[in-house]
């Protein structure tokens, strides 16, 4: 769940379609809010990029070494998976 704060940064709880991101809460309404993507996998969405994601679909964290650890080991639990 993500709630905006100056420097939070989520990372998505399920592999998207785009492949892993990292991204920076821009602003927030109750249900969603709105993340300007700042990594990603796959070259073909790299760019300046914003997008809207439900919260639940989002882990949020306070900086964005905490984002990538945690990216880090769900990408490694993804992989390991049939």
């Amino acid at each position: 769940m993500c709630e905006y704060l100056e420097e939070t940064f989520v990372v998505p709880n399920e592999l998207p379609a785009m492949g892993w991101w990292l991204g920076q809460v821009l602003s927030e309404s109750e249900f969603s809010c709105l993340v300007s993507i700042v990594w990603t996998q796959l070259p073909e969405y790299k760019g300046p990029m914003a997008v809207s994601l439900m919260k639940e679909s989002v882990t949020s964290f306070n900086n964005p070494k905490a984002a990538m650890k945690h990216l880090r080991k769900e990408r490694a639990v993804w992989q390991q998976q049939p």
